[in-house]
């Protein structure tokens, strides 16, 4: 692999490590992407993985920890936790987060939103560079049928406290939606801006569903 292949948005924050590259055609990773869980409690139409989610698969907490430790030790900048399931789902997600902000390793997450309850968020929002909540629904009826989930009203309320807990305690986390664009939702995107908007997160992004 040459750094041609490599996706290069990233890559204009670390000069020297892609002057080191050039140079010796050696590096380590910059950017880790993390599935801590194969469970989720959602199960989204559009998931391309949807046929391993309904298993019970959990790195181990202290071999994860561990591994995040040597991560940093070889200088790993960041740690991205999403994968085939619900990072939420495993126990250990505080640990990691806090294990990886211990180094100085900076950490983001994709999750549903159901889980982030007003319990967790001291433990988890003010180790975290961003989190990304995918939604894709403006109404309980649209993320039923897309998520497969009652959990439309419990996520929005989460996201709510996470908006405020950020706020309430002046931290950087930046808090963003997502929305997949199906035909089922087609006709709820302004709906959406205009309910992200009021439940306070910093950013939405629309994207087209593809297999």
């Amino acid at each position: 692999m040459s750094i041609k292949d490599v996706d290069g948005h990233k890559l204009m924050y670390y000069p020297e490590e892609v002057a080191q590259w050039k140079k010796t055609g050696a590096a380590t990773p910059l950017h880790v992407e993390i599935g801590p869980t194969n469970r989720c409690q959602h199960h989204c139409s559009f998931c391309s993985v949807d046929w391993i989610t309904h298993g019970v698969v959990r790195i181990n907490t202290e071999v994860l920890v561990k591994a995040i430790h040597s991560m940093a030790d070889v200088g790993v900048r960041s740690i991205y936790f999403a994968g085939e399931g619900e990072p939420l789902l495993h126990p250990g997600m505080e640990k990691f987060v806090q294990a990886a902000a211990e180094r100085g390793i900076k950490t983001s997450m994709a999750t549903n939103g159901g889980l982030l309850n007003e319990r967790r968020l001291k433990e988890l929002l003010p180790y975290f560079s961003w989190i990304r909540f995918s939604i894709d629904a403006a109404t309980a009826e649209s993320h039923q049928s897309i998520h497969k989930s009652k959990d439309f009203d419990r996520v929005i309320r989460n996201i709510r406290a996470a908006t405020k807990f950020k706020k309430d305690n002046n931290l950087s986390v930046e808090l963003g939606a997502q929305f997949i664009v199906l035909e089922e939702n087609l006709d709820e995107l302004e709906m959406f801006a205009d309910l992200m908007k009021d439940v306070g997160v910093d950013n939405i992004q629309f994207k087209p569903h593809h297999n």
